[in-house]
């Protein structure tokens, strides 16, 4: 379900369905330095909200997340294989990812939402062994 994005890119994206807590609808997403999987989002109108994201599809086996018929629409895609789905990055004391709300992108047409699941995921996933 996901595809990793040109390497070198920032691709400007606006939220269709709003990242919660959060009024800015258009951040720049770009591969981490730290490279692929890794994902840095930054809002456009302010050095706040950064995040640090991670391609889900790429550090879970087995995760399925559930993205409904209307977001895809809103996504501007007939297929979820397009979209690439990132999850937000806790880098407290360990790494954990918010698998309750992960961000789906369509990085070709530049928008993003955050799709909140239906079923009981965690909201502080352990990463273990992610480079």
């Amino acid at each position: 379900m996901s595809t990793a994005t040109d390497q070198q890119a920032v691709v400007i994206v606006r939220f269709v369905r709003p990242l919660l807590g959060f009024d800015d609808l258009e951040f720049e997403m770009s591969v981490h330095p730290g490279g692929y999987p890794w994902f840095s989002l930054h809002s456009r109108d302010a050095d706040f909200p950064s995040f640090l994201t991670v391609d889900l599809g790429a550090v879970f086996d087995n995760l399925e997340i559930d993205i409904p018929d209307d977001v895809v629409a809103d996504l501007g895609t007939a297929s979820a294989a397009d979209l690439l789905i990132l999850g937000i990055v806790n880098s407290n004391d360990d790494f954990t990812v918010n698998l309750a709300g992960p961000l789906v992108v369509h990085p070709a047409k530049g928008v993003i939402a955050q799709v909140v699941q239906d079923r009981d995921l965690p909201t502080a996933a352990p990463l273990k062994g992610t480079s």
